[in-house]
């Protein structure tokens, strides 16, 4: 459920924030759009990645080189040669994989079509993903037991957050937002989401899972960050709003990396009880946070500043159009 959280409210806010841009500009600056990815992104990944490396090394872990490799290079999600426990230091970093493989792809799609043409291109691929699942399926037999790591599987766990982005402002979506509001409609989804969708995906059979599954889960997400944008004054809006939940999302990125060294299970355990776990898993996000991502993305920050204040290039006269 993290995961798919994760995947839906990052298509979504990375979506909103080239929108921004488009209707700001015109158009969408790859360039810039790619460095401020890897601003935010890869100082506190490869320091994760280079303690995992200097661990390695002196021999109090042992992670194999083409895990870190693949890590590394953000296909971890195909990785699929685990041949000792200690892997689990960098396994979940196939969600990492998944979603800089996808925003590969998307702001191309995006920078070209642009939003409005983009929209029914997009439905039309989030409504075929079972199909790609379902494909999957039958031609790998051999990677079924994968189907949930690889980003092709998977891509529209990221797309429906774009397509609410996409649609934002759209009056029937919005018309329909409007029919939804009552707080009876956010419970009947969080129930769904959390009770009813686990269920199913138990007890439903492998049909179920590859066909509706993904899909419904990822329309819930949707539903709930919908919801929640239209509701700031619901209590579930305000108590994601308070002042400890803030500060873990401001940690989530850190703790996302580091909480996988202390999870104490496999060969070697760094934490022996949940709360070793949560502490050191704390510290050390903390520690990653103001030393390391706080300090680039401010500097991405005043990079940003320099660049918006650069005078812009002289406007060409067009020149007259032929006569005869």
């Amino acid at each position: 459920m993290g995961v798919e959280l994760f995947f839906g409210l990052s298509g979504y806010l990375i979506t909103y924030l080239l929108i921004r841009e488009y209707s700001a500009t015109g158009r969408i600056s790859l360039k810039k759009f790619y460095l401020r990815r890897a601003f935010r992104i890869l100082p506190p990944f490869f320091l994760y990645l280079g303690t995992i490396v200097v661990l390695t090394l002196a021999g109090v872990i042992n992670v194999p080189w083409h895990c870190i490799a693949t890590s590394a290079l953000f296909v971890q999600d195909y990785n699929f040669s685990f041949p000792n426990t200690d892997t689990r230091f960098v396994v979940h970093l196939w969600t990492l994989s998944a979603e800089e493989q996808f925003y590969l792809l998307w702001p191309f799609a995006l920078a070209w079509l642009g939003p409005k043409r983009l929209q029914k291109t997009a439905l039309f691929l989030a409504l075929a993903a079972p199909g790609v699942r379902i494909l999957h399926y039958f031609l790998f037999p051999g990677l079924r037991g994968d189907i949930d790591l690889m980003f092709h599987p998977n891509y529209d766990r990221f797309l429906w957050g774009c397509l609410l982005a996409l649609y934002q402002g759209d009056s029937r979506v919005e018309s329909m937002l409007k029919r939804f509001q009552p707080m009876g409609w956010f419970c009947l989804v969080v129930f769904f989401y959390l009770i009813v969708g686990p269920l199913l995906n138990i007890y439903g059979g492998g049909y179920y899972s590859l066909l509706f599954a993904k899909s419904l889960h990822a329309l819930c997400v949707v539903f709930i960050i919908a919801w929640l944008g239209h509701n700031l004054n619901s209590w579930p809006a305000k108590f994601l709003n308070t002042k400890p939940m803030r500060a873990i999302g401001v940690l989530s990125y850190s703790l996302y990396l580091w909480q996988e060294l202390f999870q104490g299970t496999g060969n070697h355990m760094f934490a022996h009880n949940i709360v070793e776990y949560v502490t050191a898993s704390f510290a050390a996000a903390c520690l990653s946070y103001f030393l390391v991502e706080r300090p680039f993305l401010s500097l991405r920050q005043r990079l940003s500043a320099n660049y918006s204040s650069r005078p812009a290039p002289p406007v060409p006269v067009p020149l007259p159009e032929p006569s005869g």
